[in-house]
């Protein structure tokens, strides 16, 4: 019977206690969305405050995309928007590395530089309406630079410097049906190329060129200057004929002239009207192959500017699978100028007469001029003062009437200069070279690279010469070179050793979590590891292995660690057990 005092008291609850609160569905479903909106909005946020506001670091080795200070206060002073438009049909490593600095040129501009990377595989339709407007072929690979109306092509063959062959090695290697490797990339002049670029064309006033005729030079109305026309169309360079007995002055528009291989001799009247133009600061280009002395008035004008043509003809005889060979090169020369610094030791192949010239030192000093050559010849060539285009017996060298090489076959001649590089005036410049054709499309055809030659000169002549100052980015590759010990190491350690200790980490969280001694799981896994090793040694002693005899130092550490951990673990485990039993009592 069930007494008061064993009657359990009812649970009331006080008459002034708050009326629990109920929340349903409809509430927590619209504080769930409230949340959803919040985060999206912070994310939002956080989005564009980091848009706007943040730091890059180039973390790269070789620095390859970090642009110059000059580049950048160039795009970011850029008068008008610009478009730079990709188009690789065929990209490899170079056209790689320009999408890479185009990149970079588009966030340095800060939004005045957009560009435009065309697939012509996957943008069929695209890539046919700039053919159609920019007039280029399908298998191109270029850059296509819009400002303002205008724009400038530029080649990947002109963005890297690539590894130089032997011709001959490389035909020989053709005629016994090997093939060889692509050529190596030495280094990357994508800044200074681009960078030259935009300032031309960007540009108020189009630089234009002169090209003089009346004495057999190649002119525009030729068939063999396709090349050269479209290379000063896609520097946005105009160029005009301009025949001297016409006028009694060069323009005064005239931003340089050219005086392409001429056949026959300038009059008096001619040399006249060119010295007016030359103390005027004017800029003349010249190509000059060998004319058999039909020009002595042009010759005696040049060694008057410190220059003397030697009227002879540069050559070498190569064996080509027993056959003589008549070649003609040169290679651009090592000798510090604002044309060849980005073009040190690139051979050219030449074709056609080349001649040699000789410098007058003496008129450094009498005229105020300054001399440097810019190429010479390679090795083994020599100039012979008798042999001339069409003779078919191949000649001999002359001790004594020949020259021997090297030869200086193109030259940089600069008048009014200062002697301080800090201080910049308007000076007088010419740029003679001993070849005729190499600017021809038979010539361009055979050294590509005349056209890198041909534009630092006019660069030079235009007064854009700092910019050729831009050093190229050097290609280095990087090796890792590991020995045997090595990767056997790299390979246990990614094949046992973390495998193994991330297995070690999970077999002690799963024994934690349902109680286990883990003192005494370590002693047995030690133990365990000993007795493996153990029974691994006397396997191989009973094998008679030589590896029985001795055991590595990072296994004699190993099973130090573990003995080390057997013994603490157990005295631990031991430790523990009495504080235990001492609890108990």
């Amino acid at each position: 019977m069930e007494t008061p005092d064993t009657i359990p008291a009812q649970q009331t609850e006080p008459k002034d206690a708050a009326p629990k609160l109920r929340i349903g569905r409809l509430e927590v479903g619209i504080n769930i969305v409230v949340q959803l909106i919040v985060m999206l909005a912070m994310l939002v946020m956080i989005n564009y405050v980091s848009n706007k506001y943040y730091k890059r670091w180039n973390w790269a080795r070789n620095q390859q995309v970090e642009l110059s200070d000059m580049t950048r206060s160039l795009l970011e002073n850029l008068p008008k928007p610009m478009r730079a438009i990709v188009f690789f049909s065929d990209p490899g490593e170079a056209e790689q590395d320009a999408r890479t600095m185009l990149r970079e040129y588009e966030f340095a501009a800060g939004g005045k530089l957009t560009v435009e990377d065309v697939n012509p595989e996957l943008n069929f339709a695209r890539a046919r309406d700039l053919q159609a407007k920019y007039k280029f072929g399908a298998i191109e690979n270029v850059i296509i630079l819009d400002y303002d109306g205008r724009s400038k092509f530029i080649n990947s063959a002109e963005l890297a410097e690539m590894e130089q062959r032997d011709p001959m090695a490389e035909m020989q290697a053709r005629m016994q049906g090997q093939s060889l490797p692509p050529p190596r990339m030495i280094s990357f002049n994508g800044e200074q190329v681009l960078t030259n670029e935009i300032l031309a064309l960007t540009e108020p006033k189009q630089n234009k060129i002169y090209l003089l005729n009346g004495h057999g030079e190649y002119d525009l109305g030729g068939k063999k200057t396709e090349g050269l026309k479209l290379y000063a169309q896609r520097q946005n360079l105009l160029l005009a004929n301009l025949t001297l007995a016409d006028v009694d002055r060069i323009p005064d528009d005239a931003s340089s002239v050219m005086i392409l291989g001429p056949k026959f001799d300038y009059t008096e009247r001619d040399l006249k009207v060119i010295t007016e133009y030359w103390d005027r600061k004017g800029r003349i280009f010249i190509t000059l192959g060998k004319t058999g002395g039909k020009t002595p008035n042009l010759f005696s004008w040049l060694s008057a500017r410190g220059v003397r043509p030697q009227d002879d003809y540069v050559l070498r005889v190569a064996n080509a699978g027993g056959v003589q060979v008549l070649q003609s090169g040169a290679i651009i020369s090592a000798t510090p100028s604002p044309v060849t610094s980005t073009l040190e030791g690139v051979a050219l192949e030449l074709i056609g007469a080349t001649q040699s010239f000789e410098l007058d030192r003496a008129k450094e000093t009498t005229e105020q001029l300054k001399l440097t050559g810019i190429l010479v010849s390679p090795q083994g060539f020599w100039g012979d003062s008798e042999f001339n285009e069409g003779d078919t017996e191949a000649p001999l060298f002359d001790p004594k009437k020949d020259r021997q090489g090297p030869l200086l076959l193109g030259v940089l001649v600069e008048k009014g200069s200062s002697t301080d590089p800090n201080v910049k005036l308007e000076t007088s410049r010419l740029v003679v070279v001993g070849n005729s054709d190499f600017l021809t499309d038979d010539g361009l055809r055979a050294a590509p690279m005349a056209l890198d030659l041909t534009s630092n000169s006019v660069n030079w002549m235009l007064n854009r010469d700092v910019l050729i100052k831009i050093p190229p980015k050097q290609k280095n590759k990087l090796t890792l070179s590991l020995s045997l010990e090595q990767l056997n190491t790299i390979r246990l350690w990614t094949m046992i050793y973390i495998p193994l200790i991330v297995a070690l980490i999970g077999l002690y969280y799963l024994c934690s979590r349902h109680g286990k001694n883990l003192f005494i799981i370590t002693a047995w896994l030690a133990g365990a590891f000993l007795a493996g090793v153990a029974a691994w040694y006397i396997l191989l002693w009973r094998l008679g292995m030589e590896e029985a005899k001795s055991v590595p130092r990072n296994l004699l550490i190993a099973i130090g660690i573990a003995v080390a951990l057997t013994v603490i673990s157990i005295v631990i485990n031991r430790h523990e057990n009495q504080k235990r039993e001492a609890s108990k009592n």
